[in-house]
């Protein structure tokens, strides 16, 4: 008995370490299955083999590879937004298919003056000047909220702007154009409007592409750091963390609950995505072809992104076409004669096409440098006013210029850091000095900063610094830029810029075509083959 006992005693230890180990042998594999998920679920975004364009929605597209296509532009926001739409509009056109570019009121006129080759219809936007000046960092609660006040601007111009375009998309062009309904829709890749143009996508199940102007697509290999409102490169698992974060966060925005987009979608018969919808995550954008317009000198084309996604650069209007801007030749007869006359440096000085709140401050900032630094200025109405006043003479006031002209006769830019204007700005070849006032302009400003050929100045800070004491902070940032080795940069980059991506508009133009050809031919191919089946059957 003590024998067994004793065989007893020494073998229950051996069994429970057995066990014990077996235990966390198991723990073990559930912990590295567990972290594998992790990591290919959440940590990297396993799009770039991704090929079903629209299946999410089921887009029909009624071609024959052969006949115009009928397209339509759901223009929104700036001119910055307008204008590469209808320098993709024109290269369509081009291709012998027939376009349609809605747009404000503000800029029909960059539209109209190249009909009948593409034709202009209205947008009615009721609320977007609200969103711009809420924007404006004005030191209170109400002005710097600009994640509020996106959120509130797509919730009231859902209906409105959302009905607008399902019925031009619905409606038939004029006969004289061709006749027949809308076969493709072009939209924006940006918070405030992208759910929009895809709920009108989804109602209609007309083929969407997506057009964006900043590098702010789903990448493992840059983010929107939040710190810093820039897209940086954060490290891979943090850039698709972000990404998830990003998504999530707008997605419970805009749809949690009984929003305004929650009700109209669901009055359109289309998806509410209970408990919200993910509309900017990066496997929901997969299904739509994107066209990345921003410079890919600054950030590279990603190599996870799918083989739908293109890295275009900035579109500029083709070369042959008529463009009329306000004072052109009148402009550039004054910039000659101050030249000849004088030979003082030239500055821009203008912050987009929307009208600032503080011109007053703004104008005379714009005066001292001009005076102090001994500079002549092209500035833009809506960034300045002289009260009915007549400028200086080394002041020329204009409502637009031709950027493209302008910019490489200046020595410095300042400018409010949009996607269209910052791409000019680098094409250009002159220095910037960014001024933004709307969510990640500074973005444009901080990446030209940290590789010497610009730099970023706070707009809050050199207005209220003027307002308080008449202290011009715009003055350093100027003489800054005007250094030798920050305009050897920007020539440089220019140059990078101008060759490297010269003729994306078109290979943008002749991508679509390409898209559609194969969309068309796998759809059909598909409805062969179901239909063999049934015969089978």
């Amino acid at each position: 008995q003590k024998s067994d006992l004793k065989s007893i005693a020494t073998a229950t230890p051996i069994k429970t370490s057995m066990a014990m180990r077996t235990t966390l042998l198991a723990l073990l594999l559930i912990a590295a299955i567990a972290a594998y998920w992790i990591e290919t679920s959440f940590l990297r975004t396993n799009i770039a083999h991704h090929t079903d364009i629209w299946k999410n929605y089921g887009a029909e597209l009624a071609w024959d590879g052969k006949r115009p296509l009928n397209v339509l532009f759901m223009s929104w926001g700036s001119r910055g937004d307008h204008q590469p739409n209808v320098a993709m509009a024109l290269e369509l056109a081009k291709l012998g298919h027939k376009v349609i570019v809605l747009g404000l009121e503000k800029y029909k006129h960059i539209i109209e003056q190249h009909e009948p080759a593409i034709l202009y219809r209205p947008l009615y936007d009721d609320y977007i000047i609200n969103l711009i000046n809420n924007q404006v960092p004005k030191g209170d609660d109400d002005g710097d909220d600009p994640i509020k006040s996106i959120t509130q601007y797509s919730f009231n111009s859902s209906e409105q702007l959302v009905n607008q375009y399902i019925d031009s998309a619905l409606s038939t062009l004029p006969e004289e154009h061709g006749g027949g309904e809308i076969d493709v829709l072009f939209g924006s890749y940006a918070p405030p409007i992208l759910l929009h143009h895809i709920t009108v996508a989804e109602t209609i199940k007309k083929p969407l592409f997506l057009l964006t102007h900043d590098p702010f697509l789903p990448s493992e290999s840059y983010s929107v750091n939040p710190d810093e409102g820039r897209c940086v490169d954060n490290g891979r698992r943090a850039n698709v963390l972000l990404s998830h974060i990003g998504s999530t966060l707008f997605g419970f925005m805009f749809t949690f609950g009984e929003t305004p987009w929650r009700k109209l979608r669901r009055d359109l018969g289309v998806k509410t995505n209970f408990p919200f919808f993910r509309f900017t995550h990066h496997k929901y954008l997969v299904n739509f072809p994107i066209f990345d317009t921003s410079e890919t000198n600054l950030w590279p084309r990603p190599n996870d992104w799918p083989s739908h996604w293109y890295a275009t650069g900035f579109f500029e209007m083709p070369k042959d076409s008529k463009q009329e801007f306000d004072g052109g030749n009148e402009l550039q007869l004054w910039i000659d004669e101050r030249k000849e006359k004088f030979n003082r440096p030239l500055l821009f000085f203008g912050q987009g096409s929307f009208t600032s709140l503080d011109r007053v401050a703004m104008t005379q900032i714009l005066i001292d440098t001009c005076e102090r630094l001994q500079m002549d200025a092209v500035a833009l109405a809506t960034t300045i006013d002289f009260d009915g006043r007549p400028p200086p003479p080394f002041i020329k006031v204009v409502k637009e210029a031709d950027l493209s002209s302008v910019f490489p006769q200046c020595s410095v830019i300042v400018h409010h850091g949009g996607g269209g204007t910052s791409s000019q700005v680098i094409r250009s070849g002159t220095p910037g000095v960014c001024m933004p006032f709307f969510l990640f302009q500074n973005n444009w400003g901080a990446q030209l900063r940290d590789i010497g050929a610009g730099t970023l100045v706070d707009t809050k800070e050199i207005r209220d610094a003027w307002n308080k004491n008449e202290t011009n902070l715009l003055l350093d940032a100027v003489e800054e830029v005007m250094e030798l080795d920050v305009q050897k940069a920007a020539a440089e980059l220019g140059l990078k810029a101008r060759e490297s991506r010269a003729g994306g508009v078109q290979f943008a133009a002749k991508k679509t075509i390409e898209i559609l050809q194969a969309y068309q031919n796998r759809v059909s191919n598909l409805k062969k083959d179901q239909s063999a089946l049934k015969d089978d059957f």
